[in-house]
């Protein structure tokens, strides 16, 4: 497994995750992918936050996002979600966690902090995978 000639951490993207993928697989070595499927939750989640769950809008802006992550294009997914935050507005001091305002924002903060792992066109072209296996449990 350490021998392979091309490897890839692929995580969830919590905060935790870089002082643990640092210790057991360090780049250069290892590819740190931000797992697609945990990706596309929040994308959905901030979605939903910023237009209202099962309204048109928010899908739309759901497959736009969405998209944009799968094709690389991290930096329009970023442009896109402070136009969500400016929108909306940010959310107050002490808002609680089921916020729409604070979704959409925590939504930005994660992309933010994921962008360099969100190669997907460059993980695929080398083989990697852009998503954990399923734990089976």
């Amino acid at each position: 497994f350490y021998e392979a000639k091309r490897k890839a951490f692929v995580g969830d993207g919590g905060n935790w995750i870089d002082p643990f993928g640092a210790l057991h697989f360090p780049a250069p070595d290892w590819m740190h992918v931000l797992d697609f499927m945990h990706g596309m939750t929040h994308l959905y989640g901030g979605a939903c936050a910023a237009y209202g769950k099962d309204t048109k809008e928010a899908w739309d802006l759901y497959k736009r996002l969405v998209t944009k992550a799968w094709s690389g294009e991290v930096g329009s997914v970023i442009r896109m979600l402070e136009n969500q935050v400016k929108r909306v507005g940010k959310p107050p001091e002490g808002a609680a966690p089921s916020n729409p305002r604070k979704i959409v924002s925590l939504t930005l903060d994660y992309v933010r902090r994921n962008a360099h792992r969100m190669g997907y066109p460059a993980y695929r072209k080398l083989g990697l995978p852009t998503q954990a296996p399923p734990l089976n449990l």
